[in-house]
């Protein structure tokens, strides 16, 4: 019935060209223009599905409109209009009621578009839109699609070719951003510079131009690499004409084995074989982390933590300050202030500082019974996720009062301190400078809080002189790792060579 519905268009186009004069001629030229692509999805309709094993082993190429492949457990819908312009879309349909409604709606946003961009254009002059389809399958939960889309906003007009995708976890029902694929949101500049080596070895980029516009194009952020899919052995990133190269027209192809990716993926991405072929691959893209670890290794490290927050009047100002001086720092939060204030911490996490739990209501653990210890604990972590996507980076019990059952409950490491400015006691910002810098030492964890005005100007100061002493700011965690091994349950007071 599809392929009908198709053949009648046609026809009825055909029939529209008949006749002479300068409008039936430009009318035969758009017909033509649009015949073969047409014609090509016709076959891809016929040829819906793809289940065989030598079907699956082909690799469709960039940027073509021949036909549209799915896997046995979807289908191909059409779309199809012949009256303000010419459109014929395939997309895929899946068993998730609530993924079909995203991908219906990314289509009819493209097509609303494509229709006012045509309108705007030349209301009087039919523009035409095609989109095809292939999938592929990194596990049953995972899969991706690339559609292929030619627009055509006036026939005089040139064709436009866009590749889109979207990668779906069928499971929990959500679209995966690159993001999404990564341990550590910083994994994405392993994978640019990753590219980056390989490409600028390469003829066509050895002028210093040519690398500019590689670079330019490689920046570790998702916008440059949210166009990708995952097969059952690659992570594959599309990307835009002239983004990496100034002279090349069409998308640019980029395979990465995930056997070469596996220490910066989650470990969902690396399923059945992937996981055993990723720990024997020669190749490996070192993390974020691994290559942190290994530039902090010789220096002296210090990490500024803030208890208590976050506060509405005072935690902003040190953010401010943090940022401006490009310090890292870790915020051990109370749940209930969590409760009141989630945009402060969502900009504490946004801006790259750590976030650890330091319970819910601020109370002296070994003195409540196991079972309010554990309200206390799961109750902040519960928010944390809510709130940041991420369970809580590190508890620290309030007043550092623990046991090792208490740790046990915790399931993160425990976080104490080595350097206690004492702000809360003197709230006295030069004093605050002078306690620190008496007892500071390489690998030290400093505790402080974010709800006095005088912590946020004494940490401003102690940055300041740390800094002229030749000390690195990270966080809790960074500092851990580049000393030795993060472990839950764990307690760590400090981080010495």
């Amino acid at each position: 019935m599809k392929v009908l519905k198709i053949i009648v268009i046609l026809k009825r186009g055909a029939s529209e060209c008949r006749g002479g004069g300068e409008e039936s001629m430009k009318k035969k030229w758009l017909w033509l223009g649009l015949l073969l692509p047409i014609f090509g999805i016709i076959i891809g309709v016929m040829s819906e599905k793809v289940g065989d094993k030598e079907s699956k082993a082909k690799t469709p190429s960039v940027n073509t409109y021949i036909k549209s492949v799915t896997l046995k457990d979807f289908s191909i819908e059409v779309k199809s209009e012949n009256k303000e312009q010419q459109i014929l879309v395939n997309y895929p349909k899946t068993k998730s009621k609530k993924i079909n409604q995203k991908l219906e709606s990314f289509l009819s946003s493209e097509l609303s578009a494509f229709k006012r961009a045509t309108l705007e254009n030349n209301p009087k002059e039919k523009g035409s839109f095609f989109q095809s389809f292939e999938t592929y399958e990194l596990s049953p939960d995972i899969v991706s699609f690339k559609f292929n889309v030619m627009r055509k906003n006036s026939p005089l007009l040139q064709t436009e070719s866009q590749v889109i995708t979207k990668t779906y976890d069928l499971k929990e029902e959500k679209e995966l951003q690159i993001s999404d694929l990564l341990k550590e949101k910083e994994d994405l500049q392993s994978i640019s510079k990753y590219i980056y080596d390989k490409f600028s070895k390469e003829q066509r980029y050895s002028t210093q131009k040519a690398k500019a516009v590689l670079q330019s194009g490689l920046k570790a952020v998702e916008q440059n690499f949210n166009t990708f899919v995952l097969n059952n052995n690659s992570l594959v990133f599309y990307f835009a004409p002239h983004q990496i190269n100034r002279d090349t027209k069409n998308y640019v192809q980029v395979s990465l084995p995930l056997r070469e990716l596996g220490e910066v993926v989650t470990p969902r991405i690396l399923v059945e074989h992937l996981k055993e072929e990723a720990e024997k691959s020669k190749v490996k893209i070192p993390s974020a982390r691994q290559v942190r670890n290994k530039q902090l290794a010789s220096k002296k490290l210090v990490a500024l933590t803030f208890d208590d927050g976050p506060d509405p009047q005072t935690t902003p100002r040190l953010l401010s300050i943090l940022k401006k001086e490009n310090v890292p720092a870790t915020f051990f939060i109370l749940g209930n202030r969590l409760a009141l204030y989630p945009e402060i911490v969502k900009q504490e996490y946004k801006l790259g500082h750590q976030v650890g739990s330091h319970t819910f209501n601020h109370l002296n653990l070994p003195q409540l019974p196991m079972k309010e210890v554990q309200e206390e604990i799961k109750n902040t972590a519960d928010l944390v996720q809510k709130t940041l996507g991420i369970a809580p980076q590190g508890l620290r019990p309030p007043y550092g009062a623990t046991t090792p059952e208490i740790n046990a409950q915790a399931q993160t490491p425990i976080i104490q301190w080595s350097v206690d400015s004492l702000d809360w006691k003197s709230k006295n910002a030069d004093q605050i400078e002078q306690v620190v810098m008496n007892e500071v030492y390489d690998g030290s964890i400093i505790l402080m809080h974010d709800i006095y005005d005088s912590s946020v100007d004494g940490a401003e100061k102690v940055i300041k002189k740390l800094k002229r002493q030749g000390y690195t700011f990270v966080t809790v965690n960074q500092l851990i790792e580049a000393r030795g091994k993060l472990e839950n349950s764990q307690v760590y007071f400090n981080a010495t060579r």
